[in-house]
């Protein structure tokens, strides 16, 4: 049986014992944003930015928990933020004025 609370995922397995799972989850914000956004997370990883037809506009390593990213240049709409480390595959959605 897996319990989902918030970013904790518990497994509990033949009621032998329970096992705790992390889920990460990425932060970026201002959303909407104008020209910097910030996205965190809790582990190192690569950021990728993607537009509505599917073209990669970014890719880069996050090295730390936390990278400012200049947004200024794109068009205002709809973008996916695409987030991939060793544990992880996420993403989310972020809205450029």
């Amino acid at each position: 049986m897996v319990l989902k609370s918030g970013e904790t995922i518990i497994h509990v397995g033949n009621l032998t014992g329970v096992t705790t799972y992390h889920q990460n989850e990425i932060k970026a914000y201002p959303n909407p944003v104008a020209e910097q956004l910030f996205v965190e997370s809790d582990e190192p990883g690569n950021i990728i930015i993607i537009d509505l037809s599917g073209r990669i506009l970014l890719q880069k390593e996050m090295n730390g928990y936390k990278e400012e990213i200049d947004v200024s240049d794109y068009l205002p709409g709809t973008y996916f933020l695409k987030f991939v480390s060793d544990e992880q595959k996420t993403t989310a959605i972020f809205i450029k004025k």
